[in-house]
């Protein structure tokens, strides 16, 4: 039997023996060594409640493309980490504009959270990928928004705008002043004169990483 295969087989029939032996550790390790994925796929398209945990270990890989259709089902997961999770599969991995408008939209009533998670993960993949992603989705305000933040910097108001919008366009802005704090003093500040409770601690959050 394949070693993927056995380790989910392994899961399925014990999830605490399986956790407790390490097995999401060796699960991973088997993936980034170039083991075949699709028990771990298939374990994905399934409704388990240990998908989340799963989606953990896809996340841990440099490469998350391939998990991407599997990703989308659980965008929308009660469980906040599942959710988590999830999304960053499908804003690591996917350029389909299909998966990405379907994403951005989920945001709009994902946890908070569930967004900061999201805000750190695209802020940590750069403005060339959030430009991509915004290009992608074919929506005329998300190309225009791509288009004006190609110099790194949005206008404050502009920014201030998005931050006081729907969940989705809050964690767009959140996400070009996470990425603008380096050229501009008042990007900080934008975040943390947010209305927005979670941009307020999320921005206490990364204060405490930068010193």
């Amino acid at each position: 039997m394949d070693p993927v295969d056995k380790a989910i087989e392994d899961l399925k029939r014990n999830p605490r023996r399986f956790r407790s032996a390490r097995g999401y550790e060796r699960l991973l390790n088997l993936l980034r060594d170039g083991h075949a994925p699709d028990a771990v796929k298939g374990f994905l398209r399934g409704d388990s409640e240990f998908v989340g945990d799963v989606l953990w270990v896809v996340c841990e890989l440099e490469h998350v493309k391939p998990y991407v259709s599997e990703a989308v089902l659980h965008i929308s997961d009660s469980d906040k980490g599942t959710a988590a999770y999830a999304l960053e599969v499908v804003f690591r991995g996917s350029h389909d504009g299909a998966e990405l408008r379907t994403a951005l939209e989920c945001l709009n009533s994902s946890h908070v959270a569930v967004c900061e998670h999201v805000v750190r993960v695209l802020s940590g993949q750069g403005l060339a990928r959030l430009r991509r992603i915004l290009q992608a989705t074919g929506w005329s305000w998300a190309i225009e928004l791509a288009d004006a933040s190609s110099g790194g910097w949005l206008p404050r108001e502009m920014v201030e705008e998005l931050l006081s919008d729907k969940q989705a366009r809050q964690v767009l802005g959140a996400v070009l002043a996470t990425l603008a704090i380096e050229k501009s003093a008042s990007a900080m500040k934008v975040l943390q004169n947010s209305e927005q409770a979670w941009i307020r601690e999320y921005a206490a959050w990364l204060q405490e990483m930068q010193a």
